[in-house]
């Protein structure tokens, strides 16, 4: 049996003070690696803030990814670099990635997502995140297999949300997809 280790993070200033970052957005996560009876298995958790000053009580909404002066954003194609999730986003997630026998993997992961919170935000206000358009709570568990052959590969998953009562948001209940890449 093998163990391994990872720990990773990410610390990014809107600003600088001193030639020093200020008023931070952050990610950090870990990893247990472990071969168990010939099987590779991942088990991992991370942690992002992307509302500024992610380190104390009283955080800055409305301009990590975008404001009114950079109206583009920290985005590349329209998506947020850094974050699966962007402007004013608190999310933690944990899960595992499991290799299987002919080149199968398992995933599983739980997420528990704040998205949008800014509180001057009422909830029927559209924000500019790419993610969803409305304050959005919610939990999501997600279920992956994939299978990899020389030069094709399938991932079929599901995605479970959790309906928000209290806001009026836009998520979506469940989604099931099936992706098949080529390698030309």
């Amino acid at each position: 049996n093998s163990t391994g280790y990872s720990f990773y993070g990410e610390i990014i200033g809107e600003d600088e003070v001193r030639g020093r970052p200020s008023k931070p957005i952050i990610m950090f996560g870990a990893a247990l690696h472990l071969l168990i009876k010939d099987r590779n298995l991942t088990l991992f958790s991370e942690y992002s803030d992307t509302a500024l000053d992610a380190f104390k009580s009283n955080k800055i909404y409305d301009i990590a990814y975008r404001h009114g002066i950079y109206t583009t954003g920290y985005l590349h194609k329209g998506l947020p670099i850094g974050s699966t999730y962007d402007n004013d986003s608190q999310t933690l997630v944990v899960g595992s990635i499991t290799n299987l026998e002919n080149n199968y993997k398992f995933r599983l992961s739980a997420r528990h997502l704040y998205l949008n919170r800014d509180t001057s935000n009422a909830t029927d206000t559209p924000t500019n995140s790419s993610i969803s358009s409305k304050k959005l709570k919610t939990q999501q568990l997600s279920l992956g297999l994939s299978k990899s052959w020389t030069n094709i590969s399938a991932d079929l998953s599901y995605l479970w949300n959790a309906n928000d009562s209290e806001l009026n948001s836009d998520n979506i209940s469940s989604l099931a997809s099936l992706a098949v890449s080529l390698n030309i």
